[in-house]
C-alpha cells in the first residue's frame, strides 16, 4: 500500500542547481538521499569541485581567481578564457571570452543567473573531452561507461553543442591509470554510498 500523503522518494533528474533543494526535502521528510553535506558542497560549486580535486592530485582546468576591477589582472589573462557561474549547469550563463574588453560583461552574465552570485574564470579547453559515468553501490564505486564527446564544428561564445558520443572512450586506459585511482580516493573521502554521477574530462595531447 502506497501512502500518497507521504512520498516514498524524491527524484531530481540532471538539474544541478536543484540538488541543494533536493537535499533539504529529503532531510525534512527523512527520505533516503544520494548526497550528503560534503558531497553537496563539492558537487554544487565548480570552484569547490576544482579545489577538492586538487587536494587529491586530480588535474583540473586551470582557473584564475581575480579581482574583476583590477585592469592589469584582466589584461594578463591567457585569452580565450571561459566565464561560468559556479552553480549553474548545461552551459547556462557561460561565455567564451576572447579579450579583456568582453570579460566584465561575461562576469555580469554569470552573476545574473548564479544563485550564490559567484563565478569562475577558466582556461578555454580547445581539446578532446570525454564523459565518465559512475555508479555507487553501498559505498563501492564502479566506472559504468566512458565516452568521447563530439561537438559541433562551430562555437560562438556559449557552451559547445555535443552532437554525439562514442563508447568506449579512446582515453579509457589513460584515465584508468592516471586519474581513476585518485578519483576513487576522493569519492571515499566524500562518503558517497548509493547513486550515479557524471563527470566531464578534458584530454590534452
Amino acid at each position: 500500500v502506497i501512502n500518497l500523503e507521504r512520498p516514498a522518494g524524491v527524484l531530481v533528474g540532471v538539474a544541478d542547481p536543484l540538488v541543494p533543494y533536493y537535499f533539504q526535502i529529503c532531510n525534512r521528510n527523512r527520505l533516503s538521499c544520494y548526497v550528503n553535506e560534503a558531497s553537496l558542497a563539492a558537487f554544487t560549486s565548480k570552484a569547490n569541485f576544482a579545489d577538492i580535486c586538487q587536494q587529491f592530485g586530480i588535474p583540473v582546468t586551470p582557473n584564475y581567481r581575480l579581482n574583476i576591477e583590477n585592469q592589469s589582472e584582466i589584461a594578463s589573462l591567457p585569452y580565450p578564457v571561459v566565464a561560468k557561474p559556479v552553480d549553474a549547469g548545461a552551459g547556462v550563463g557561460m561565455s567564451v571570452v576572447r579579450g579583456p574588453a568582453d570579460l566584465q560583461g561575461a562576469v555580469q552574465k554569470c552573476l545574473e543567473v548564479s544563485i550564490r552570485k559567484e563565478y569562475i574564470v577558466e582556461k578555454f579547453m580547445d581539446c578532446e573531452d570525454t564523459l565518465a559515468y559512475f555508479t555507487f553501490v553501498d559505498g563501492e564505486v564502479y566506472l559504468s561507461a566512458m565516452a568521447d564527446r563530439y561537438k559541433a564544428s562551430t562555437q560562438n561564445d556559449g557552451s559547445a553543442v555535443c552532437i554525439g558520443a562514442e563508447y568506449p572512450s579512446k582515453h579509457l586506459e589513460r584515465f584508468l591509470s592516471d586519474v581513476y585511482p585518485n578519483l576513487k580516493k576522493m569519492f571515499r573521502s566524500l562518503e558517497l554510498k548509493n547513486g550515479v554521477l557524471l563527470i566531464q574530462f578534458f584530454f590534452e595531447s
